[in-house]
């Protein structure tokens, strides 16, 4: 159970903060952002309303003056589509995906499986089961149940027809595959940790010859990586025109060429969230969790919400 208390200081200034730049794969519709999926799934935005995992599954107007509660529990790879959601809800400690009502709270069982991660693409979910260590669809109805990979997925990406995955299998390599699970390929060759694939791009970090790096590669197998920042990040994000990411330092953005870094924010940040023009960020502090959110130009930088855990 938790005590909601939202805040909500506007800064000055009328920036927009800019919009995404547009993506080939935007003729699919998706309920997430490959990069807030990443992200544990915590945070999916649709038509004004942030939806917040957080000890409990919250639905909260953009202006935070509008909020509800739609489902207890720890919750967890949020997608929404035309006013369902789809997501994890733990139970005994196994993440179960469920569709719900985002206005009732109507909650539907969708699969027993353990569901380390999901996409939804117009009519049809992506999802890796710990379960039966795959990748498997099916449709939102969960109807008509397909396997498509006996790789297991840490997290699941997708991009113009092809789902992007770090494949949990000792070597944490990327892999493309497409959606009917046909041409299945890697695409890099060493440990690849916090992969957004973005606007026909893949950033990612990795640790080749004990050197740390974050990397930029074209979505090409005979592509090669190009190193951009010379860190470990603890997460990434991408939006707009640029790279979000984390370090013990604070929250930090830079251009998709690793150039123009500025930093956000000081303090451990957990998460890394997009949505509406805004850059959203968690802080643990005194035992709340809060969310601040801040534009992509670095103004108007404000605490969200706070979530009294009782």
């Amino acid at each position: 159970m938790c005590t909601f208390l939202a805040v909500c200081t506007c800064s000055c200034g009328n920036n927009n903060g800019g919009q995404p730049s547009i993506d080939i794969s935007t003729q699919f519709t998706l309920g997430s952002t490959n990069g807030n999926i990443l992200c544990s799934g915590l945070f999916a935005h649709e038509d004004g309303f942030i939806y917040y995992g957080s000890n409990g599954l919250y639905r909260i107007s953009e202006s935070g003056d509008e909020w509800s509660q739609i489902a207890d529990g720890k919750v967890s790879n949020i997608n929404v589509l035309d006013n369902s959601i789809y997501c994890t809800v733990e139970s005994d400690g196994t993440p179960i995906m469920h569709r719900i009502d985002a206005q009732t709270g109507e909650k539907t069982k969708l699969a027993e499986d353990n569901v380390q991660s999901l996409i939804v693409v117009d009519e049809t979910i992506y999802f890796s089961s710990r379960s039966e260590n795959s990748i498997s669809k099916m449709s939102v109805n969960g109807e008509n149940r397909a396997k498509l990979s006996d790789s297991f997925a840490m997290n699941i990406s997708f991009y113009n027809n092809y789902l992007y995955f770090v494949a949990e299998d000792g070597k944490y390599n990327l892999h493309k595959m497409r959606t009917d699970g046909q041409e299945h390929t890697v695409l890099t060759t060493t440990e690849t940790m916090f992969a957004v694939v973005d606007n026909g791009n893949v950033y990612y970090a990795s640790i080749a010859d004990d050197t740390a790096a974050v990397y930029k590669q074209k979505l090409d197998k005979n592509s090669s990586p190009t190193e951009i920042l010379n860190l470990m990040p603890m997460r990434i994000n991408v939006y707009s025109d640029n790279i979000y990411y984390t370090t013990a330092d604070g929250l930090f953005k830079c251009d998709k060429d690793g150039k123009s870094t500025v930093q956000l924010c000081a303090g451990i940040v957990n998460h890394i969230f997009t949505g509406g023009g805004w850059i959203y960020y968690t802080l643990e502090e005194s035992g709340a969790s809060k969310l601040y959110r801040v534009r992509p130009d670095a103004s108007e930088s404000q605490l969200f919400l706070t979530l009294v855990v009782e």
